[in-house]
C-alpha cells in the first residue's frame, strides 16, 4: 500500500463496515514501521491488511474485504503473504466479538482464540484474541 491507495482504502473500508479506521491511522501506517497491502481486483482496491512484525510476531492491526469480494480468499492470500514475507513463527490479531463472518475465516486460516479483552472498542464491545503458530 502507498500513500496514493489511502483514499481508495478509505472508500472501500467506510463500505466494508461500522467502524472503519481514520485517514489519519491509515497514513500513519503507510508512513510508519506497519507493513501495509491491498488486494485489487480490476484496478479496484478490493481488501486492505496492515501488520506489525517484530522478531517472530506478526499481529494484524486491519484486515477488510470490500462485502462484494468477500468468501473469495482475497483475506488468505493476505494472511499468506504477511506469513510468507515477514516468515513470522507467531500470528495474532483481535477481532470484534460480534464478527462471526471474521472469526469464521480466521478460523479457516488455522487460528484459534486465546482470549478476551473486555470492552477492547471504543463502543465496548469485546475483542477475542486469536493466535496461530506456524510450523
Amino acid at each position: 500500500m502507498t500513500l496514493d491507495d489511502v483514499d481508495s482504502v478509505l472508500m472501500m473500508d467506510k463500505a466494508s463496515h461500522r467502524h472503519p479506521w481514520s485517514r489519519e491511522q491509515y497514513l500513519s501506517s503507510v508512513q510508519g514501521r506497519h507493513l501495509t497491502w491491498v488486494a485489487q481486483k480490476a484496478n479496484r482496491v478490493v481488501a486492505v491488511l496492515v501488520a506489525s512484525y517484530v522478531v517472530d510476531e506478526a499481529e494484524v492491526l486491519m484486515l477488510t474485504v470490500h462485502p462484494d469480494y468477500r468468501r473469495q480468499g482475497i483475506a488468505v492470500d493476505l494472511l499468506d503473504h504477511l506469513v510468507v514475507t515477514t516468515g513470522c513463527k507467531h500470528l495474532f490479531l483481535e477481532v470484534r466479538s460480534s464478527n462471526q463472518s471474521a472469526i469464521e475465516c480466521y478460523q479457516y486460516y488455522g487460528l484459534s482464540e486465546v482470549g478476551v479483552r473486555p470492552h477492547y472498542y471504543a463502543d465496548g464491545e469485546d475483542a477475542m484474541i486469536m493466535a496461530r503458530t506456524i510450523a
